[in-house]
C-alpha cells in the first residue's frame, strides 16, 4: 500500500507539515508529518480512521501535531 496506489498531496503550500493519502485496493493510508518544533493543528478526516499505524509519540492527540511529530492512519 505504501509502495503503490494513487498518490494525493494534501496542502502542499502549507510548508510546516507534509501529508499524504495513498489509496489502494480499497484502504487509504493517511500519513501526516510536523518539520517544525512547535504544535501545529491540522483536521486531515484523521479521526475517522480505522486505526494508527504508526507514531513517534506514545499517544494521539487527533488533529494536534506536537514538535517533529509523525503519524501514518489507515482508512478501510
Amino acid at each position: 500500500m505504501i509502495k503503490f496506489g494513487t498518490y494525493e498531496e494534501l496542502d502542499p503550500k502549507y510548508a510546516q507539515v507534509f501529508a499524504y493519502r495513498r489509496h489502494y485496493q480499497g484502504k487509504t493510508l493517511l500519513v501526516i508529518s510536523n518539520f517544525t518544533d512547535q504544535n501545529v493543528v491540522r483536521d486531515y478526516d484523521q479521526d475517522h480512521a480505522s486505526k494508527l499505524l504508526l507514531s513517534n509519540y506514545p499517544d494521539d492527540e487527533g488533529t494536534v501535531l506536537r514538535p517533529y511529530e509523525s503519524k501514518v492512519y489507515v482508512f478501510d
